[in-house]
């Protein structure tokens, strides 16, 4: 519960962990993501996340992507420097990217 409204999630995907590299591996998720009234879909390919390299759960590796209603879609690329550095491509209705710091959000 945030803020008073459920989140929740609904969708379909596979993930793993890698025992060798203590990553979580989300190959691929499609589905849902309702908080309150708001649906978004949401997929995600080739998402890697370490705990123990990196306690903020910033990915390293992997695109998510967020569409709300009509052409309203917000993509999200990470990659092997985005945990350290908190900088992740970010790419709105597919126009070019920007980076954005995730840290200083």
């Amino acid at each position: 519960m945030l803020d008073g409204d459920f989140l929740e999630v609904d969708g379909s995907g596979t993930a793993s962990y890698l025992v060798t590299e203590t990553t979580v591996l989300i190959s691929t998720f499609s589905g849902t993501v309702t908080y309150g009234n708001v649906e978004y879909t949401i997929t995600v390919a080739g998402v890697e996340i370490s705990y123990i390299m990196n306690a903020a759960l910033i990915p390293s590796a992997g695109t998510i992507t967020i569409a709300s209603g009509g052409s309203n879609e917000v993509s999200i690329t990470f990659n092997e420097t985005s945990p350290v550095t908190g900088d992740v491509s970010v790419s709105i209705n597919g126009s070019p990217s920007i980076t954005i710091n995730l840290l200083d959000v």
